[in-house]
């Protein structure tokens, strides 16, 4: 019978040497081969084996392997402009499953990256830690429990106020997590090439043409 309800993962057999039986008569043992094949299931596993005839003192035991199932995938949305954008995520009281992980994102298009795969279940604390040169603002937080493109309701839904940071839960019952982090450019900031773009050029060259008016007008006047 597994162990119930373990923090951390889910409880199997180990896929190389699932059983291993042994039969020992004076002082000497032997390995029996082949190895008896068990059945799992989702509570636990079992086999069947044939005593050796004669019978014989016979030990057998299972080796068991704890498997960390949990997927989280992390996704980024611009609204009017490209960008790269750093995310560190941390689990909460073990730091070995920290990473850290990039998106390139293309306005107006939901880019997500491969999920990160054998994560043990827990709290994840997802943070937006940089980006590409500019003025961003976070919109716009949604996690959902199903890969895209799924149309299920995400089960957060949020506008965050500060901190650009969202804390999820892996769980048996929510295995897989995948969280889309929204965000706008502000005007008047440089494209993620260090490039205006041609709506950049026309309001500065409108400018330009502004300032020149103002200065002509004020130099009649004094003219005059």
């Amino acid at each position: 019978t597994w162990p119930a309800n373990d923090p951390l993962g889910t409880w199997g057999l180990d896929p190389t040497t699932p059983v291993a039986c042994l039969t020992c008569q004076d002082g000497e043992c032997t390995l029996i081969s082949p190895p008896p094949t068990p059945t799992a299931s989702d509570t636990g596993a079992s086999f069947a084996l044939t005593m050796p005839n004669p019978p014989m003192p016979t030990v057998c035991a299972f080796n068991n392997r704890l498997s960390y199932t949990g997927q989280l995938q992390i996704g980024k949305l611009t609204t009017n402009r490209s960008g790269v954008f750093l995310f560190d995520v941390s689990r909460r009281g073990n730091p070995t499953f920290d990473y850290s992980e990039c998106v390139e994102a293309t306005p107006g298009v939901p880019t997500y990256n491969s999920p990160k795969q054998q994560l043990p279940w827990g709290d994840y604390q997802i943070v937006e830690t940089n980006s590409n040169p500019g003025n961003w603002t976070l919109q716009r937080v949604q996690c959902f429990d199903q890969p895209a493109p799924s149309t299920a309701l995400p089960f957060l839904d949020s506008t965050p106020q500060g901190d650009v940071d969202v804390t999820v839960t892996l769980s048996p019952s929510r295995p897989f997590i995948r969280c889309l982090f929204t965000n706008e450019a502000q005007t008047g900031q440089l494209s993620s090439t260090g490039i205006p773009t041609l709506s950049e050029w026309a309001l500065m060259l409108f400018n330009l043409l502004l300032g020149g008016l103002i200065w002509r007008q004020g130099a009649r006047r004094r003219s005059s």
